[in-house]
């Protein structure tokens, strides 16, 4: 850690300043990816509402709603998605959305 005269930063507040800097970057991207989660999943209750059966709406604003930690609405769509894709055939929706159900029972283990 070097001193200076002056105003000069020494090497430590300028040190501080870099990691504050990266640290406020990182914020930065943390809010653009919750606003980003949080217009999906205004879009997709848009979808929900023109078209109820579509189980990939539901798959896809339940995987927006486990980004910002809301994990029991995420598992209602997941379970609807579910549903809905078996009762349409869908296998791999439905494969996925139960998958993804396990996983979030093992984390609440």
């Amino acid at each position: 850690m070097t001193k200076t005269n002056g105003d000069e930063p020494t090497n430590y507040e300028a040190e501080l300043w870099q990691m504050a800097d990266a640290l406020r970057g990182s914020m930065d991207d943390a809010m653009v990816a919750i606003e980003r989660d949080n217009e999906a999943i205004v879009d997709y209750d848009t979808a929900i509402r023109l078209k109820p059966n579509d189980a990939d709406a539901y798959y896809n604003r339940g995987v927006a709603k486990v980004e910002l930690s809301l994990i029991n609405r995420a598992r209602q769509d997941f379970e609807t998605a579910r549903d809905l894709a078996r009762e349409a055939g869908n296998d791999s929706i439905a494969d996925a959305a139960e998958q993804l159900l396990r996983e979030l029972d093992a984390t609440d283990t």
